[in-house]
């Protein structure tokens, strides 16, 4: 490889993994002079401690470069190679070491992006939560324009996310992927105001929280366009976090129109998993205008439970609109239909009845989208 390398003038795409970093490293040495031909570079590696690229990496510029990703890899010049490198359409940064939140700052990272007019796909991945406090500042009062940005994924803590997104603007935004390692509170009101501001996001009329035993998943749209994912194993943490999130920063949830429960969390009722029906319906409360509700069958139970506490002054309290809930089992005895009952019997007597219906079983092969850069 180090032999191939001397050919730099004929090289247009380089992709190396390597569990422990010994052959990013070794070759990043050898690639310290422009490649005048290269368009897509790939370097990775999983060893925990990230290999490091020296400054003078492809001689500090890549003029024909059009994809860029680093995987668990240092770049402590990447703030001066991207003004070099400016025909960037494609840029991952993944499995950032925590001390990369200091290190590239959001006014930094803001900085860096201005400089790439053709920005496509941006991906800002980190590996785990910062080691200390991260130092938040006000955002500025003009912010970055990215005018070709479509695709822009995003995995860290809270504060650096509201703090970059606070300093850019998106136009031709399309697909936004958040995710966010667990807080105890979590104050995103940059989130709103920066998906208000791509207006191609929207209209967002039909959602799905997706559970499993690490995360709890928000997807909007069909084809997905907006999904929020926070990181905990502990499922009433989830049921807690996601629910402050949506009612408190996502105001434009009071217009989905379908809202779907899937997942394979083996979350129970109150009583065996301490998961109370009061969470679910904080989680079910943004869904005003939600018509049709469908409930994958391991969640049956637990989403049964919830909407039984609704009687009397309580019926109409959540889902009011809810017209249609549909089910994977509907069976003579025994059935999730049977569970049901008292809540479809309560609507009847609001006068908003509910047909409950038996959901096509290939739905479930739909329950886990992922972005075209997942």
């Amino acid at each position: 490889m180090i032999a191939a390398l001397k050919h730099r003038n004929r090289i247009s795409d380089v992709h190396i993994f390597d569990e422990t970093g010994f052959a990013v490293q070794s070759l990043a040495v050898e690639m310290q002079e422009p490649f005048p031909a290269l368009t897509d570079i790939y370097l990775g590696s999983f060893f925990y401690l990230p290999p490091v690229l020296p400054d003078a990496f492809l001689g500090g510029c890549a003029p024909r470069l059009r994809s860029f990703t680093l995987q668990h890899v240092e770049f402590p010049a990447f703030s001066k190679f991207v003004v070099n490198a400016t025909h960037i359409v494609t840029l991952r940064l993944s499995d950032i070491p925590n001390y990369g939140y200091f290190s590239l700052s959001p006014d930094a990272m803001a900085t860096c992006l201005a400089a790439l007019p053709e920005l496509e796909l941006l991906s800002i991945v980190f590996r785990s939560p910062p080691s200390g406090p991260l130092q938040t500042t006000m955002a500025p009062p003009m912010r970055v324009v990215l005018p070709s940005l479509t695709q822009f994924r995003f995995r860290g803590v809270s504060e650096y996310m509201e703090d970059l997104i606070s300093r850019i603007d998106t136009p031709q935004l399309n697909q936004l992927s958040i995710g966010l390692f667990m807080d105890l509170i979590f104050d995103i009101p940059q989130l709103h105001m920066f998906i208000g501001r791509a207006g191609k996001l929207m209209p967002l009329d039909e959602a799905q929280f997706l559970f499993d035993d690490v995360r709890i998943k928000l997807i909007l749209g069909s084809p997905t366009r907006f999904e929020l994912e926070i990181r905990c194993e502990e499922p009433s943490w989830q049921l807690s976090s996601m629910a402050e999130i949506c009612n408190k920063h996502l105001p434009f949830l009071s217009k989905v129109d379908q809202l779907n429960i899937c997942g394979t969390s083996r979350i129970q009722p109150e009583g065996k998993n301490e998961v109370g029906s009061s969470r679910w319906l904080e989680l079910f409360r943004p869904f005003s205008t939600v018509r049709v509700l469908y409930v994958f069958k391991r969640l049956e139970p637990v989403v049964a439970a919830a909407l039984l506490e609704l009687k009397g002054e309580r019926t109409m309290e959540v889902l009011p609109e809810l017209q249609s809930l549909s089910l994977d089992e509907l069976e003579p005895s025994g059935s999730a239909q049977d569970v049901m009952e008292p809540f479809v019997a309560a609507r009847q007597l609001s006068d908003r009845p509910i047909v409950v219906q038996r959901r096509e079983r290939q739905f479930q092969q739909e329950i886990y989208p992922r972005f075209p850069f997942e």
